[in-house]
């Protein structure tokens, strides 16, 4: 089955998790969007054991690793650059699009490289897809402005610049349709949400509970989340959520006995529960870069990553966008923490819906989930946006 974050005031290192998915997605899946189905048996309610482990390359950087207080110093460095590309006046788009991405590509290492020899075996399950390493630096991930900028132009582009079609397809790898939007979310004001009630939140505890919560996205999404998180027991943890207007996910979270949800959003969100820290990209990059960021026990991001990139919420275009905000979750996590990632999947076919939002399969999962052990998956049959969630462990050597 399974070989399965303007110009002007430019906020600081602006994260491309929270190009959520809760926006309205006008999208009917065709014939060929199939959902990947996951057989589970009765053995499958937990996650599997550990049969080997995935060792991470990132300590290969353990120089910098553990203190990126000298980042700070570049970070004016950096963003100067980034804005100067930014605002380039430049009328070619392939140029103009041609010099931001050289610069991204520059900084961002085996994060931003398609190498079929970095593919390895998934050790937990021979249906499930590959596994990857690369070499990380958080420290570079969280001091970098242009991985994840709101882009300057606008609209996005309507084709794919020719200068970027490499990467986005992975050396032709990805199959390209076109489904184009135009939602400017990236660099615009701060959208709160009503939705931030005590109330609120207490009720769809009880229909979490009850099975009954529709979220965002219905029912079944609903209960697929649920089961990710029984598999990764994450009662009694300590969570983040990437990407939250509404609070669906730290409403399941809590219905299933997490301790603490510290929800990573663009807009300011209201704190009003006594469980549920809300933070902004600019705090929290500052914070992380001066040690301030305790770990976390686990983190859940559902239909959001695979925008990362695209330039339809604003964001600037990004080829690696999704890999390189994986990777930033990557950084906060315990050793053993789970990542719960869902995000549209396809049982053969990797597939760019230009400029909607990603499929993946074989070639995109692996990267996307890079030094992560994919352990198990939840099926996302019967789920509206055809979503397929991932459990993905930080190794415990990493």
């Amino acid at each position: 089955m399974y070989k399965t974050a303007i110009a002007g005031l430019f906020i600081i290192v602006l994260i491309a998790f929270y190009f959520n998915a809760h926006k309205n997605v006008n999208f009917e899946p065709n014939e060929k969007d199939i959902i990947i189905n996951v057989q589970s048996s009765s053995s499958s309610s937990h996650i599997l054991p550990k049969k080997e482990t995935l060792r991470s390359e990132s300590n290969e950087n353990s120089n910098e690793e553990g203190d990126c207080s000298n980042h700070l110093d570049e970070l004016s460095k950096n963003l100067e650059i980034t804005n100067k590309l930014l605002n380039d006046p430049t009328p070619n788009e392939e140029e103009y699009y041609g010099n931001f991405f050289n610069e991204v590509k520059k900084r961002c290492g085996e994060l931003c490289e398609y190498d079929k020899s970095r593919y390895i075996k998934n050790p937990y399950r021979d249906d499930f897809f590959d596994q990857v390493k690369a070499k990380v630096s958080c420290c570079n991930l969280y001091s970098n402005p242009i991985y994840d900028a709101p882009s300057v132009r606008w609209p996005p582009p309507s084709e794919i610049p020719k200068v970027l079609q490499k990467d986005y397809t992975l050396n032709g790898k990805i199959s390209i349709s076109k489904e184009y939007y135009s939602q400017r979310y990236s660099g615009a004001a701060n959208a709160l949400s009503n939705t931030w009630t005590i109330s609120n939140i207490e009720n769809w505890i009880a229909q979490s509970r009850a099975d009954t919560l529709s979220g965002n996205y219905g029912v079944a999404d609903c209960k697929n989340v649920k089961e990710a998180i029984r598999k990764a027991g994450f009662k009694g943890k300590h969570i983040l959520v990437i990407g939250s207007e509404t609070p669906w996910v730290e409403s399941i979270l809590l219905a299933e006995g997490v301790k603490k949800i510290t929800t990573l959003e663009y807009g300011t969100l209201p704190n009003i529960h006594p469980q549920i820290f809300t933070t902004t990209p600019k705090d929290f990059n500052i914070k992380f870069l001066k040690g301030e960021i305790e770990p976390f026990d686990g983190a859940v991001s559902y239909s959001s990553l695979e925008h990362s990139g695209l330039g339809r919420y604003g964001d600037s275009l990004n080829p690696w966008g999704d890999i390189l905000a994986a990777a930033k979750v990557w950084c906060v996590l315990k050793p053993g923490g789970y990542f719960l990632l869902g995000v549209p999947s396809h049982l053969t076919e990797d597939r760019l819906v230009w400029n909607a939002h990603r499929f993946y399969s074989k070639e995109r999962w692996p990267l996307i989930l890079s030094n992560f052990e994919i352990t198990d998956f939840v099926d996302g049959k019967g789920t509206s946006f055809t979503q397929t969630v991932a459990c993905a462990r930080k190794p415990m050597d990493a």
